[in-house]
């Protein structure tokens, strides 16, 4: 009976040393690089939607666009601009005014969008925005902050799908803060100054502020009200260009489907 006991205890020690030794899974970094994997999955599942309009068959589209990328992306400011694959893609949709920056250098726009807006100082003020976003590591910090960095990192490897679509969730449907915002409003505005009638951005956005229907990506941001007055000093203050590019943009616009 005592050869029972002793064995029985000595295989509970056992048992609790090998619990106790059982190291935890260890968070690993989740680096630039990763951003950068994590924005190619995320769009391999946008396109796969199918409603992305293909580069190779809208060349003249998107020639447009990367060239006014490039030219917002060429002023100072900007401390990560060289280390992203930047990437616009436009989705055909007439009827969401949706514009998002996803993770890694991608920025979204939907059709309704580019035709919303009146003319390439106003499309610039909204993709300097998302620039700054991305630019500023804000759009990876939301994600970071809803989700754990060895899920991301799974599905930045490829080696796992399983939360990919409430990543998608998070970037398109979690709004930025208030001051994230209105941080990113003011280093947009400079971006574009020295290219374009950069109180465009006010315009543009007490138009979108007035209107009854508001743009979807308004909704993911504080009021317009409040950004307009963050901005106003600025504006006020400021020497910029006055060039809107009107006609240019236009001719843009008729090369959507």
């Amino acid at each position: 009976m005592k050869i029972k006991l002793f064995s029985f205890f000595i295989l509970l020690l056992f048992a609790a040393s090998s619990c106790k030794d059982t190291p935890e899974q260890p968070t690993l970094e989740f680096t630039l690089q990763d951003e950068i994997e994590l924005g190619y999955q995320i769009d391999e599942y946008i396109t796969s939607q199918g409603r992305v309009l293909d580069p190779n068959q809208f060349v003249q589209t998107y020639s447009y666009v990367n060239a006014v990328l490039a030219k917002i992306l060429g002023e100072n400011g900007y401390s990560q601009s060289g280390n992203y694959n930047w990437t616009i893609r436009i989705i055909e949709d007439d009827d969401s005014i949706i514009g998002f920056s996803s993770v890694g250098g991608y920025i979204y726009l939907t059709t309704a969008t580019l035709r919303y807006l009146n003319n390439e100082a106003e499309f610039a003020a909204l993709l300097a925005f998302h620039t700054v976003l991305i630019d500023e590591m804000h759009s990876i910090e939301k994600v970071k902050a809803n989700h754990n960095d060895n899920q991301l990192l799974d599905l930045a490897l490829g080696s796992s799908q399983d939360g990919l679509e409430d990543v998608y969730e998070t970037i398109t449907e979690t709004s930025f803060g208030q001051s994230i915002v209105s941080n990113s409003d003011l280093k947009a505005f400079s971006a574009i100054c020295y290219n374009y009638k950069a109180d465009q951005y006010f315009d543009f956005l007490n138009r979108s502020s007035a209107e009854a229907i508001t743009p979807e990506w308004l909704l993911l941001h504080p009021s317009s009200s409040t950004r307009i007055s963050t901005l106003d000093s600025q504006i006020s203050n400021s020497q910029c260009s006055e060039d809107l590019f009107t006609n240019q943009y236009a001719d843009f616009v008729s090369t959507l489907p």
